[in-house]
């Protein structure tokens, strides 16, 4: 019985040692590993394809892909860019984000 108890509880301490390790997943696109992410204000340092300021954009993030531009009125965009050394042509996918519906609120980012 103690030797039954003692295997017991050896098994259960090793599947709870397997099972506290880390899942890192795994990463199809090569991203590059940040060491740190940051939520920015907009202190009219982002500009437009045409070097315009863009004042509607209030934060945005860096490091982490794709990256978040948080406008007035609860909506943002998720943007990924992709550069193609072979044409010189760079392409932005852009999603726009905006809360519909009479339950839908609508705050300003605030610093």
């Amino acid at each position: 019985m103690k030797h039954s108890t003692l295997s017991t509880a050896a098994l259960l301490c090793a599947g709870l040692s397997v099972s506290a390790q880390y899942y890192i997943p795994p990463d199809f696109y090569n991203d590059m590993e940040r060491q740190s992410y940051g939520i920015w204000p907009n202190a009219g340092q982002l500009t437009n394809d045409l070097g315009q300021a863009v004042p509607e954009v209030s934060f945005y993030t860096t490091g982490a892909l794709p990256r978040a531009y948080f406008r007035k009125e609860g909506s943002f965009s998720l943007v990924l860019a992709t550069s193609d050394t072979l044409a010189n042509v760079d392409t932005l996918r852009r999603l726009d984000i905006t809360c519909v519906g009479t339950q839908a609120n609508f705050p300003d980012p605030v610093v």
